[in-house]
This record gives structure tokens, sequence and C-alpha cells, in this order.
């Protein structure tokens, strides 16, 4: 989920990520997205985005992988394009 506070938009993100280890601490990923972004409770005027892009994940130790990276989407609704730089920390539940 997403929730930008200053504008009231909000929406839901689903996100696939695939991973290539190059070694025991870098890995190369190829990401797919698809969101959903709207103001408040103005459904008729949601906007709907696809993404892709790429990252690289560094395996901090066997249960943290912190991945920056970015995506290119495209905003169905609007004919739009916008870049996306981003920050993900994974932390493994397992022990």
């Amino acid at each position: 989920a997403e929730w930008a506070a200053d504008d009231e938009f909000w929406g839901l993100m689903a996100m696939l990520y695939a991973d290539c280890p190059l070694n025991r601490h870098l890995g190369v990923d190829i990401i797919i997205a698809a969101m959903h972004d709207q103001l408040g409770d103005d459904w008729s005027n949601a906007e709907a985005f696809l993404g892709v892009g790429g990252g690289v994940s560094w395996f901090i130790h066997k249960r943290l992988t912190l991945t920056p990276n970015v995506l290119l989407y495209y905003g169905v609704r609007s004919n739009t394009w916008a870049l996306g730089p981003g920050v993900n920390l994974w932390v493994s539940l397992e022990k």
C-alpha cells in the first residue's frame, strides 16, 4: 500500500522480483510492478500504472537484504511516463 499524506493520494501496489545472485553478497534484480493510485475516494478517476525496472540486491547477512532499484512506470489512463527510484529492505522471518 502507498499513501501520500501531502496530497491525500493513496493506492495499492503489487511487485514481482526475479533475483539472480552474482555471488554471496550481490544479486541483480528484474522487477515488474502494477500500481493503483487515486485521490481520496475518487474511484472514477483512479490511475493504473504498469512498471518494469531493475535493481541490485546486497545480501547483508542471511536474514537481511537491501535493494536499491529504479522502475519506469506507464500511466494507463493518462498515457504518461514516470521514473520511480526506490529502496527496499527485506527481512526474513526464518531463523
